[in-house]
């Protein structure tokens, strides 16, 4: 579960870490707004992700996955996708584990250090392609935030902190559109999700 900070004092940040609490919508006002991070997260992305969207090895991994069999089946792989994590395993979660793309995700998110937490590579249409962890959500095509990125926008789109209360560590995902160099064409999108502890 992941609740938005939409308020958080920068000093408090680590106190609260370390108590793993579970912060109430009160408790998450403070003098600080969440975005206070945005500038290093932006400086953050355009050093250690920004090369990552021209890797050779990521685009040809990447442009080596098939086209689903059903583009618009995306609610039954969503019922896949929850239904093997629940179980522990399947097919569908291996593939995007343990695949070219994903092990190339592994060894880029290796060689950036401990700021980042996650790489995920998206569709187009919003779906999990392959990724360093297993995560939740296997759409994220509704997000807000991650609608001018799959418009065309190649600006990082960079979204709230949250907490992901399972893991006890505060997040922020930022996005970037991954295209063919070639044609230009939108291949996916890679959002990196960076640990706000390991950036103070």
């Amino acid at each position: 579960m992941r609740r938005q900070i939409t308020g958080m004092c920068r000093q408090a940040l680590p106190v609260v870490l370390a108590a793993g609490l579970v912060l109430g919508a009160a408790g998450m006002a403070s003098a600080a707004d969440a975005n206070e991070f945005r500038p290093q997260l932006e400086r953050d992305f355009s050093a250690l992700v920004q090369p990552m969207l021209t890797d050779g090895d990521l685009v040809a991994a990447l442009k080596a996955i098939p086209a689903p069999d059903d583009p618009s089946g995306l609610s039954a792989r969503e019922g896949v996708w929850q239904a093997e994590l629940e179980a522990g395993s399947g097919p569908m979660t291996t593939a995007a584990t343990t695949g070219a793309l994903a092990e190339r995700l592994k060894a880029l998110a290796d060689g950036a250090g401990v700021k980042l937490d996650r790489l995920v590579v998206l569709g187009p249409p919003g779906e999990v392609l392959a990724t360093t962890k297993l995560d939740s959500d296997y759409w994220r095509g509704d997000e807000d935030a991650l609608s001018p990125v799959r418009a065309g926008s190649t600006d990082p789109a960079v979204q709230d902190v949250v907490y992901d209360s399972a893991r006890r560590i505060f997040t922020a995902n930022v996005s970037a559109p991954v295209v063919d160099p070639a044609s230009g064409a939108l291949l996916g999108v890679l959002t990196a999700t960076f640990n706000i502890e390991n950036l103070l």
